[in-house]
């Protein structure tokens, strides 16, 4: 399945409070494809994710898919 998909499935299920929300957005933010990445980068600040602070502050060192 696409990852944009499967990022909002998971922004949902954080949305509804189900616990599996998380690891799946991790999942996403640990993906090669960049667009993915910048999707679910998007989701996890609408959601106020704190709890995924730790990957988007490793994102914010070193972007995969991005000029130096």
């Amino acid at each position: 399945k696409p990852l944009a998909f499967k990022a909002a499935a998971a922004a949902a299920l954080v949305r509804l409070g189900d616990e599996r929300g998380v690891p799946a957005l991790r999942g996403v933010l640990g993906a090669l494809r960049w667009d993915a990445r910048s999707y679910a980068v998007q989701l996890v600040g609408e959601l106020r994710a704190t709890e995924l602070a730790p990957e988007l502050a490793a994102l914010a060192r070193r972007p995969r898919g991005t000029d130096p």
